[in-house]
């Protein structure tokens, strides 16, 4: 008997069909183990020429999803382990640590497969021609894990000064892009306008202002000529009234031209986020998750690419298809737009672009976004074989009478559908296909249309740069070469996670938290000079360049070793100098608490330690001087309660009910009013006495509490009666809230059957 491990349940389902029974085709449910979470290290020892060797630890459920997994295998009496996980970085570093504790659990023959698509003869192939791990890519995956574990400990702690949740390696400079942004549209100054449209028989025509070498021509903020524009309001009047005075255009001119429109290559990762933004208003989210799907049923091929390269007898099967659906004329010239390979930059070709496995299937089982999304890489592969759209086109100008102003208008139809007859029913757009039933030729006069406001007289100005929207933030990433496919969404998601951005109406928008993390503390990371675009470690040339040795990494002309002691001098280096900077000016925490301190001391004093540091206000403080400042405030002054301490006393109070009075006589405490702050305070004496008096205090479980443990209970498989018996009681009516309830303990013992609790460690882990 042999064993096939993968990463889904679903993926595993689509594999055992084709297999049969002579295989069993198991699912470890992604990453099995990783770096500690619950290690304080930020990292580990390591010689020149050697990678560190962490304590690799079970990721949540997964020990028990191995051990199950080897307790099969035993009782199947399994000879051979093929391991089938993903064919990138993070595929390959999953199938390195099964293969290590499958070994450790005494299985010898243990074979490396990889295949691009789940289909019955890919698969079999790939056990046909199974190989090893590929020491390579477990480098390239090893060495961003400890790169990221570097950055996210150091400088995430150097962020806490400003009450910032953690810089990282690649969400830094992707929220920059956004910040940057955000920066460029305040900054711009809009240029106004004025334009004139008509509509006649269907057609709008735009007047004409001026031509590109007049002194007056308008030009937008980068200098760009528009001859419907001007900022002559006059001219714009004149013309108008004109035209509102006749009603009417009569053609002088009518010049034909054609044009042909090339298929775009089948679809890598971004240009698949892309394109299911624009024509299925999707987020990435819902894009990525649903061609996860498609693979895993075996539909598409491996949906996190960047290559453009397509299979040639897949393009064949296209090739057929479309002479038989459509005709020979159809077809375009072989092998079609970058099917024979990437060709660019920041490219891993290590397998094909997104296309159906089956190129000759319409549809698809499964659900609606499914099906939806098949259609969609379907179409952009068929496509790629076929051949351009032919269009034909006319440029009418037309005068009125009174008025010295052109009025151009341009008519298109499709004389060829070409590649865009397999997108039909996806595509919205409406097209002519034949030439419209109209005298389109010189001396024509047509009356304006009976619709509102025209003709129409246009008063605006240039917009600024549109914001990021997740599908354009990709393809800005991709374009700037950080973050690769796998990388993509979960970059986006931990911006938005850590509140750095939101999603408005109009895009992408920094907080607070996101500005201060660009534009305050990152730059403490850039020590100047005159490389500095790719010495500054939050850089986005920086992020591209180290991106592009993980590459090297992988395909074997760079050693890992080396790339992970190149970083860590360059971040010790840089770590020191953004310490250095830091230790000139006191932080915002430092100036918080100084402000909070200075009013409470008396004006003489302030009056002497003015004189003292040398100072007139705050801003003035350096570094050094406020903590030395600190120290003798702190020990002389009287701190008041914060207004997070008092809004927590005010929840309690509202739900003691015992002698508040007492409680404060036992503390010295003559009034609220005189409550003081800090960590030793009378403040937080009382909220400590009053917090566990209410603790005491007998109280049905939260509503969010009985949400949360239903949850958990479901995820253990236990029904209401069940799960409370774990606390001895029947039901959640009788569950009690509180840090000491029944409710806070129920959920804790839920968290360990479910796995949520703290990591386990084992045998494997220390591999």
């Amino acid at each position: 008997m042999d064993m096939v491990i993968v990463e889904s349940k679903a993926k595993a389902k689509t594999i055992q069909k084709y297999l049969g029974r002579k295989f069993i085709v198991v699912a470890c449910m992604g990453h099995v183990q990783d770096l500690p979470s619950d290690s304080s290290n930020a990292m580990w020892a390591s010689s020149e020429g050697s990678l560190p060797q962490p304590p690799w630890s079970w990721t949540p459920k997964a020990e028990a999803v191995i051990d199950k997994m080897l307790k099969r295998a035993v009782e199947r009496d399994v000879k051979r382990v093929f391991i089938a996980t993903d064919l990138d970085r993070e595929g390959e570093f999953i199938a390195w640590r099964l293969e290590i504790i499958f070994s450790e659990a005494g299985y010898q023959n243990i074979r490396r497969v990889t295949f691009n698509a789940i289909t019955k003869t890919a698969v079999k192939e790939a056990l046909t021609n199974s190989g090893d791990v590929d020491d390579n890519l477990v480098g390239a995956a090893i060495v961003p894990r400890l790169t990221d574990r570097l950055v996210g400990f150091r400088a995430s702690k150097f962020a806490r000064s400003w009450n910032i949740k953690s810089l990282g390696r690649v969400q830094t400079p992707t929220c920059g892009f956004i910040v940057e942004r955000e920066l460029e549209r305040e900054a711009f100054v809009p240029v106004p306008y004025f334009a004139l449209q008509a509509e006649a028989s269907g057609l709008k025509y735009a007047a004409i202002f001026h031509h590109k070498d007049d002194e007056d021509a308008w030009r937008n903020n980068d200098g760009r000529f528009n001859a419907e524009r001007t900022s002559n309001r006059t001219l714009v009047a004149e013309a108008f009234a004109a035209i509102d005075s006749t009603k009417e255009l009569t053609i002088f001119e009518s010049t034909p031209s054609s044009r042909s429109s090339a298929p775009k290559p089948a679809f890598t990762t971004d240009t698949l986020l892309q394109s299911a933004s624009s024509m299925l208003k999707w987020g990435v989210a819902r894009t990525t998750r649903t061609a996860q799907q498609l693979y895993n049923a075996g539909h598409i091929t491996y949906m996190r690419t960047d290559s453009t390269r397509t299979d040639p007898s897949a393009r064949a099967t296209a090739r057929r298809f479309i002479t038989t659906n459509w005709n020979v004329n159809h077809l375009g010239d072989a092998p079609g737009p970058g099917a024979g390979g990437s060709g660019g930059k920041n490219v891993q070709d290590a397998h094909e672009a997104i296309r159906p496995t089956k190129p000759d299937i319409a549809s698809v089982e499964g659900d609606a976004d499914g099906k939806l999304l098949y259609q969609l890489v379907r179409a952009r592969f068929l496509a790629t074989q076929m051949s351009n759209a032919r269009f034909t086109k006319l440029k009418l100008g037309a005068r009125t009478d009174g008025c010295d102003n052109v009025f151009v208008a341009e008519v298109e139809w499709q004389t060829h559908a070409g590649w865009e007859a397999a997108y039909a029913g996806i595509d919205s757009r409406k097209r002519l296909t034949e030439k419209p039933d109209l005298d389109l030729m010189p001396g024509a006069v047509y009356q304006l249309d009976s619709v509102e406001d025209n003709p129409h007289l246009i008063e605006d100005a240039t917009k600024p740069p549109a914001r990021f929207r997740q599908a354009t933030l990709v393809a800005h990433m991709k374009k700037s070469g950080i973050g690769r496919p796998s990388t993509y969404v979960p970059t986006i998601t931990k911006i938005f996670s850590r509140d750095y951005c939101v999603a408005g109406e109009r895009g992408i928008e920094p907080t607070q938290d996101g500005r201060t993390l660009w534009l305050d503390i990152a730059p403490h990371y850039d020590s100047g000079g005159a490389d500095r675009k790719v010495s500054f470690v939050f850089s986005a040339e920086f992020t591209a360049d180290m991106e592009a040795r993980l590459d090297s990494v992988e395909t074997g002309e760079r050693d890992a070793a080396d790339v992970w002691h190149g970083f860590l001098d360059h971040f010790k280096r840089l770590h020191a100098h953004a310490l250095e900077v830091k230790a000139r000016k006191p932080t915002p925490k430092q100036m918080n608490l100084f402000l909070r301190l200075w009013d409470a001391v008396d004006e003489s004093r302030q009056a002497d330690l003015q004189a003292e540091f040398e100072f007139s206000t705050a801003d003035e403080i350096s570094g050094p001087q406020m903590k030395e400042l600190l120290d003798l405030l702190t020990s002389e002054a009287v701190l008041p309660p914060s207004e997070p301490q008092l809004k927590y006393l005010e929840s309690l109070i509202g739900q003691f009910d015992g002698d508040l009075s007492a409680v404060m006589t036992t503390l010295n405490i003559a009034s609220i009013e005189t409550l003081t702050g800090g960590r030793k305070g009378t403040a937080s004496q009382l909220i400590e006495i009053l917090s566990s008096r209410v603790d005491e205090i007998p109280r049905p479980a939260s509503e969010k509490q009985i949400k949360f443990i239903s949850n958990l209970a479901e995820k253990a498989k236990l029904d209401e009666s069940a799960a409370c018996a774990l606390v001895e009681l029947e039901d959640f009516a009788s569950l009690t809230g509180g840090r000491e309830g029944s409710a806070s303990r129920l959920i804790n013992l839920l968290k360990r059957k479910t796995g949520g609790g703290r990591r386990r460690k084992s045998k494997a882990s220390r591999s």
